[in-house]
Formats: structure tokens, C-alpha cells, sequence
């Protein structure tokens, strides 16, 4: 029998609890504010098992962990991978996540309307009745699955039923991780008069009666790369405009003390 509390203290880890409601046919659905790679990587065999594996994770979580998560997936094509795998931790754990995206299995969407706060995990088997959950302050980090004093508590069967119609909302306002996912000001950016993200897929399609170009995985990775650099620039010439503003303005920010 479950303890109720979940509080990351002893072994009553949220780690050993998602083991614990995702067994083998289960799917599992996470919301999260914020989600590390690491965290999937631990997950990662029992996620394997899983049938889909749903991830819904807020905007703050996006830029950074997205971006790892596709910068270690393109290491894949390293001839020495595999070798790799054997010592390298974060690999081992990835080539479970890489099964899940290759298999169709993994469905990733990011809520960027507003600020998005919560920590559900949901358990089940499609078609039967029954649910697991597991609702409270643990996010899927590393940190909040095992070191974190968190305070989690097991859902009963209507709880998690409810909730399950929470999540499908929520879901559907949310954005798919890949094109559809790239913000309107990441695709409206411009360097040098052109329209970054709009050109490099005008570049790849058909032209004077050729063919356009087919893309391939690591072309879609590389577009992911190309539209986090540009959300990135984006957030750091505000961060620059804003700490300029702060001391002074232009140019009296960039004059010294006389010292």
C-alpha cells in the first residue's frame, strides 16, 4: 500500500513512487513548471516501458533543456555511440527518450500564455479503469524526484480521474514541441533584412519546377537549434536594454565614475 505523502525523505522518494504507478503498459502523463534531462534520463528504462509518455512543462523550462535534450540527441550519429553509452550516464539514460521520439511515443508541449506551475503525474492503463496520481510540489527534475523536501500526495481513483480532464485541457493550449512550437517573435525575428526561420525553409523548398528539399530528422534538430538561438538573442537584448535603462540610459550607462 502507498504512503499518501510523498516527501523525498528516506526512500519515500517521488522517484520511487513514478516507478512504483508506471508499469509496464501504462501511460503517463506529466505536468510540470519545470523538467531536466536528467530527470528523463533516470526515468528513462521504466519510460521505455511505458506506451505514450506525455510531457507538458512550462515556458521557463523550455529554452535551455529543450535544447540539451536536441544537442544530445544529435550525438547519436557519433560513430563511437554506442561504445559511449557504456561509461557516459546521460547517454545511457538517453537512448530510452531517443526510443520513446523515434517510436512516436513521447509527445512533448510547452504552455507559454502565462506562467505555468503545476506538478501532476498520471498513471493508467488505456481501456481499463483505473488511475494512479500523484499531485504536489515535486518537479520533474532530478532535484524534485529525490533531493528536494517536497510535499506530494496520492490521488484516489476519482481524484486522478477528475484531474485527467484537467490535463486534456491544458494539453490542448499548449504548443508541440517542433515547428509549431517556435514562438511568433522567434519567427518573425530578422538579421540582416531577412526573416531567419521563414528563409531557411524557403531555401529547402521546391524552386523554377525542382523539387523542394525532404527533411531529414537532423534537419528538423537543426531548425530547433536555429529557433533557440534566435529565442535566446531575443531574451538577451532584452535583458542588455533593460540594464542599460536601469543605469542611466544611452549613453550615460557606459560612462564611468572618473575612477
Amino acid at each position: 500500500m502507498h504512503t499518501s505523502i510523498i516527501d523525498n525523505q528516506g526512500e519515500n522518494t517521488l522517484y520511487k513512487a513514478l516507478q512504483n504507478i508506471t508499469e509496464s503498459g501504462h501511460e503517463l502523463w506529466v505536468a510540470t513548471a519545470f523538467f531536466s534531462l536528467d530527470a528523463l534520463n533516470m526515468m528513462g528504462e521504466r519510460l521505455d516501458q511505458c506506451k505514450n509518455v506525455r510531457l507538458l512543462f512550462g515556458d521557463d523550462a523550455a529554452p535551455t533543456q529543450r535544447a540539451k535534450l536536441l544537442q544530445a540527441m544529435r550525438e547519436r550519429s557519433d560513430a563511437d555511440l554506442l561504445k559511449r553509452r557504456e561509461t557516459d550516464p546521460l547517454l545511457r539514460g538517453l537512448q530510452y527518450a531517443k526510443k520513446l521520439i523515434e517510436e512516436k511515443r513521447l509527445e512533448s508541449r510547452v504552455y507559454t500564455k502565462d506562467k505555468f506551475h503545476a506538478k501532476l503525474y498520471l498513471a493508467f492503463v488505456p481501456g481499463f479503469q483505473g488511475m494512479h496520481g500523484i499531485l504536489g510540489s515535486g518537479n520533474f527534475t532530478r532535484p524534485g524526484l529525490t533531493q528536494n523536501i517536497e510535499l506530494n500526495v496520492h490521488l484516489s481513483l476519482d481524484q486522478a480521474g477528475h484531474l485527467k480532464d484537467w490535463y486534456d485541457v491544458w494539453l490542448d493550449k499548449a504548443q508541440t514541441i517542433g515547428f509549431e512550437g517556435v514562438p511568433e517573435s522567434t519567427w518573425n525575428f530578422h538579421i540582416g533584412g531577412y526573416q531567419v526561420c521563414e528563409k531557411w525553409l524557403k531555401d529547402r523548398s521546391p524552386k523554377k519546377g525542382k523539387p523542394g528539399r525532404t527533411l531529414t530528422p537532423g534537419d528538423i534538430e537543426h531548425y530547433h537549434y536555429i529557433a533557440f538561438a534566435l529565442t535566446e538573442t531575443q531574451r538577451l537584448m532584452k535583458e542588455i536594454d533593460q540594464a542599460i535603462e536601469t543605469h542611466g540610459g544611452w549613453p550615460g550607462a557606459f560612462q564611468g565614475g572618473g575612477e
